[in-house]
Parts: structure tokens; C-alpha cells; sequence
């Protein structure tokens, strides 16, 4: 296993864009709340490693919500049934328990508990109170509703940046604190916002993570980053729940006994627990479907490898993961082909008839 921050760093770049198609119509809201909000925090004065935090706390803060109101965002419509704002409201404390998880990452833990709470008190979950709240989450509080606003909605267009400054201006002290509030309507001002940009992101992401990262990073850390992905994967289709954690034992089983070499157990190891990271972006009505899917719903399935592969194929520590994962220099004594995780996938899903 690599211990070193690149493939981790790595890790957390494929975990931030799953967690982009994993959520429908907000596909880009996670990325947009994380540049607006670590924009934010310097203009605030927050250190380089506060903002680091607020941007990646803004990416994940949603990763309770897989698994938990999937209909809202495969079926939008213009406001949330009482049910489903129940299942949303406990999606801060889901993120929290995960967040937990990650190594070197606990320290978001109260930014995504407390990203909902509102200034005035009337927020969730636990209706802090002014400066209560940490100063991140009032950031992210602020950056995720504005976000929202300059976005397309089921009941509504996007707003323009003059009518999204009206609502902050009007939600002053009430959703949001009041230096935040006059911090982002100076950046509104001076036209100081930039649209956003992929490339800008991409870049952040990178930077930050390398301002949160110590140089090496255990194996044991990445095994971790490795289990919090797959247990999103196993929030969206529970019926497959420790999949991806048997996918990868075994294929590293296999491995040995056909004397693959180090190199690549590790790359089987890694490619076990992600190879189904495209099911995030399958919708849950296809993959908790009881009966034969239709050739539309089939699409879906047939597509996750190929979306797996192209979110790791861009990132490029985890370029190896992909159709090249096995390349014959990789290959021990014996001289075998590819091919060892899809038997072993195939293997671990002999004793149900599902994908």
C-alpha cells in the first residue's frame, strides 16, 4: 500500500467528485459551496489550513445524505415532503460519524454537524446560537445557500447574482452572521466572485490537501479512506452491503496464489474497494428495483464501471486502478493475464442474482 500523501491525497480527490454523482440535479453544488466558502475564509483572515478545512468540509458535509433521501434528488419536486425533510434533517450528524473516520480529517467533524445551524437559532441539528457556531460553519452556512440560489431548481431557474445578494442581505443575522454576511456582500460589490470554474477546482483540491496531509501517510490511514468510500457505496445499495471489502480480500487471495507481485496486490487491494465507486451515480430506484430492469435501467448498471473509471482515470495516482490495472510488467513468475478483479467480483456475487 502507498504511504505516501499522493495516492491519499489522491483518495480524497476521487472521494469529492463521487460525491458530486452521487447527487443527481447537485451534482456541482458540493464543489461550488467548497470555492465560495474557502474564498470566504480568506477573506476573513481564516490560516491556510482553516480554509483547507472549510473547502473540504463543504465537499463532504453532504456524505450523510447518500443512502438517505435519494428520491429528493432522482425526483425533485418543489419542496420536500415531511418524510423526507425528516431523513434530510439527520444527514449533518451521518456526515459528522463519517467524517470521523477519515484519518487526519476529524477535525471537520463539528463543520459538517453544525452546517445547518442558523445565526438566529432556528436551525438543525442542535439549534446553536450566534457565535456558538463555529466560524466555519457559519461560512459554509452562507456559501451553501448562495450556492443554491445561483443554481437551477425543480420549482425554479437560477437566481441572478444581484437577487442572491437581495436574500443575503435579508437573511443578515437570521440564517447568517453578520461579518460573514458583509464579507460576502463586499466580495458581491467589488464583483470579486469568479463563476466556477473546473480546473480552479481541481487545483484547490490538491492544495488543500496537501496543507492537511503530514508527508507520509500509513497504510493503515489509507485502508481507512479506502473502507469510508466503500461504505458510501454500500449506503446507496445496502442490498450489496461489504461487497467491496470481500472484492478486495479476495482478489488479493487470488493474487498470491498466482504469485502476482507486490505492486500489483496493492493496486488489487485498492481497485477491490473502489470498482463499483460508478454505482454512486446509478440511481437508487434502478439498483433497490425487485423485478427485471427495463433497457433504460440496465443503461444505468451497464454504465457504472465505465463512470468509475473515468473519475479515477483523471486523477493520476489512481490511473493505474483503472482498465490498466494489471499491465503484464506488473505480473509475477507465472506470467498470468489480467482479468483477477472482475473473476473475484463475479465470485463475490455468486449467491444473489443482482449486479
Amino acid at each position: 500500500m502507498d504511504t505516501g500523501n499522493a495516492f491519499y491525497a489522491g483518495l480524497l480527490e476521487a472521494l469529492t467528485n463521487v460525491m458530486g454523482s452521487a447527487k443527481g440535479y447537485l451534482r456541482d453544488h458540493g464543489p461550488m459551496v467548497a470555492m465560495l466558502a474557502s474564498q470566504l475564509g480568506r477573506e476573513l483572515g481564516l490560516s491556510k489550513a482553516e480554509c483547507s478545512e472549510i473547502f473540504f468540509a463543504a465537499v463532504l458535509s453532504d456524505m450523510g445524505m447518500v443512502g438517505l433521501a435519494e428520491d429528493a434528488w432522482e425526483n425533485p419536486a418543489p419542496s420536500l415532503t415531511p418524510d423526507v425533510l425528516e431523513r434530510v434533517e439527520k444527514h449533518p450528524r451521518r456526515s459528522e460519524e463519517r467524517v470521523r473516520g477519515i484519518p487526519h480529517f476529524q477535525d471537520l467533524a463539528p463543520l459538517l454537524r453544525h452546517h445547518h445551524e442558523w445565526w438566529d437559532g432556528s436551525g438543525y441539528p442542535d439549534g446553536l446560537q450566534g457565535e456558538t457556531i463555529p466560524v466555519g460553519a457559519r461560512i459554509l452556512r452562507l456559501a451553501d445557500t448562495v450556492s443554491a440560489l445561483g443554481q437551477v431548481r425543480p420549482h425554479r431557474a437560477a437566481l441572478g447574482p444581484d437577487t442572491v445578494a437581495e436574500v443575503v442581505q435579508e437573511g443578515r443575522a437570521k440564517e447568517f452572521g453578520p461579518e460573514i454576511t458583509e464579507c460576502y456582500l463586499a466580495l458581491h460589490r467589488a464583483e470579486a466572485i469568479p463563476p466556477f470554474d473546473s480546473k480552479a477546482y481541481r487545483l484547490t483540491v490538491l492544495q488543500a490537501a496537501e496543507s492537511l496531509l503530514p508527508e507520509e501517510v500509513s497504510p493503515l490511514s489509507t485502508s481507512q479512506l479506502l473502507t469510508i468510500v466503500a461504505n458510501l457505496i454500500d449506503a446507496k445499495d445496502p442490498y450489496t452491503a461489504g461487497h467491496s471489502r470481500r472484492v478486495s480480500v479476495l482478489a488479493v487471495a487470488v493474487a498470491e496464489q498466482l504469485d502476482l507481485n507486490a505492486a500489483a496486490r496493492a493496486a488489487l487491494w485498492a481497485g477491490g474497494y473502489l470498482h463499483d465507486l460508478g454505482k454512486l451515480a446509478v440511481p437508487l430506484r434502478v439498483l433497490a428495483k425487485a423485478g427485471r430492469l427495463s433497457e433504460e435501467e440496465f443503461a444505468f448498471i451497464k454504465a457504472h464501471p465505465s463512470d468509475g473509471a473515468e473519475i479515477l482515470d483523471g486523477i493520476p495516482t489512481l490511473q493505474h486502478l483503472t482498465a490498466r490495472t494489471l499491465p503484464p510488467r506488473t505480473l509475477g513468475r507465472r506470467g498470468v493475464s489480467g482479468g483477477t478483479l472482475g473473476r473475484t467480483d463475479s465470485a463475490c456475487r455468486s449467491d444473489n442474482a443482482r449486479v
